[in-house]
């Protein structure tokens, strides 16, 4: 019997409610990218260089980047693709623009923060993991840098970095986050084996900075540390009651209300905990925020050890501890 040298795996989707799949094998070629229903593909097995260029769309060749990108639209990095920015390099979102037109066309609202720009995901753009890995790994001399190309830059600019399916890998140090909606965002159940996010600047941020999802059966098992946070408007950190998380050695500065007329009566938590009671929050700086750690709600009580410093003077916070029992 002849043996094939390679394959062709073609995916011949009947609707996509129905999830049903019919397989064809071809001889004559290698791995083709497959489309899993997010608009994300499955890369082939290589790997591209790009530098000073524009990228959109999803990944279909794992990717190193170096120099300045410029984002045009959602990056989707699907299973078997690794996108890697090295040193140095500046990743500049677009503002308010997603020429792939991908996410959802209602605007993103939250009833405690009326004020919020009320854009539409399908209109900015973002990096979202499902499935594949990114690896920031900036240095002392050469972070890395996630920006706004407006020349008037304002949180909100772009969306976020986002982990959008369980088994995505993130691997973030030494990198900058600013301008954007949210900070980094774990939608999906992860833990410290998929996920490393230390030593990080997260700055100019409409809501969250780092955000641990809310689907309580969506556990994310985390340790957040070292990094710097400010001048987000909802909260630094935010902790739901689904998140486990060791939150030490950050600081936070300066988080207040964002598009209020009064930026002390709205938001502002250097850490807001919503039922995350196994977390534990110690060794942490807080610095002329509104609140540096916040229990939003009733039953709250995570560990908060006695050796977080908080600011005084012109640095103090307008409450230290709000609600969170002593």
């Amino acid at each position: 019997m002849r043996m094939l040298k390679s394959l062709c795996l073609y995916f011949f989707d009947v609707g996509k409610k129905y999830g049903v799949f019919f397989v064809l094998l071809l001889p004559g070629c290698g791995l083709i990218s497959v489309d899993d229903g997010s608009g994300a593909k499955t890369c082939d097995g290589s790997t591209v260089a790009y530098s000073n260029t524009t990228r959109s769309g999803a990944l279909t060749t794992s990717e190193t980047w170096r120099g300045t990108i410029t984002i045009s639209g959602d990056i989707l990095i699907g299973n078997n693709c690794t996108l890697t920015i090295e040193p140095g390099t500046t990743v500049k979102f677009t503002a308010n623009s997603d020429s792939t037109n991908h996410g959802f066309d209602t605007p993103i609202t939250d009833p405690p923060f009326p004020n919020d720009p009320p854009t539409k995901p399908s209109e900015f753009s973002g990096i979202e993991l499902w499935g594949g890995t990114l690896v920031s790994l900036g240095t002392d001399e050469n972070p890395i840098t996630f920006t706004s190309d407006a020349s008037s830059k304002v949180a909100g600019d772009w969306h976020s970095i986002a982990l959008r399916q369980e088994g995505s890998r993130l691997n973030m140090q030494k990198s900058t986050i600013e301008y954007a909606y949210y900070g980094v965002q774990f939608n999906e159940t992860t833990n410290n084996d998929y996920v490393t996010i230390n030593n990080n600047t997260i700055r100019e941020i409409v809501a969250c900075g780092i955000c641990l999802g809310v689907e309580t059966h969506k556990t994310v098992t985390l340790t957040i540390s070292g990094n710097q946070i400010s001048s987000c408007g909802h909260e630094g950190i935010d902790l739901h009651e689904n998140a486990v998380a060791i939150i030490e050695n950050n600081t936070f500065t300066d988080i207040r209300g964002k598009f209020v007329d009064d930026p002390h009566e709205s938001g502002g938590n250097g850490i807001a905990v919503d039922k995350s009671n196994r977390s534990v929050i110690r060794n942490n700086t807080f610095l002329r925020n509104n609140q540096g750690i916040s229990c939003v709600t009733d039953g709250t009580n995570p560990t908060i050890e006695n050796n977080n410093v908080y600011g005084t003077g012109t640095n103090e916070n307008d409450e230290n501890i709000q609600n969170c029992p002593r």
